[in-house]
């Protein structure tokens, strides 16, 4: 969970500075090691959603609507 945090928060450092190709990159990264964790994933539902939720605002900012509503459907699903 330690490296899912640390990504997440340079998700968020970066989208403040408007760098969302990083941004993507880094809500993306912590994303797929929440989908790893198999049975524990369940435990970090929370913040797989609020994972999703950030990267589908990035993906608007890079002008990606669609992908951004996969996202945020997915996101809905897990809460």
């Amino acid at each position: 969970m330690n490296d899912v945090t640390k990504l997440r928060d340079e998700g968020n450092k970066a989208f403040s500075v408007c760098d969302f190709t990083q941004a993507l990159s880094c809500y993306s990264q912590a994303l797929t090691l929440v989908q790893r964790m198999g049975t524990e994933r369940s435990a970090m539902a929370e913040i797989e959603s609020v994972l999703l939720c950030n990267r589908s605002a990035v993906k608007l900012n890079l002008s990606d609507p669609f992908s951004a509503l996969q996202d945020s459907r997915q996101s809905m699903t897990i809460r």
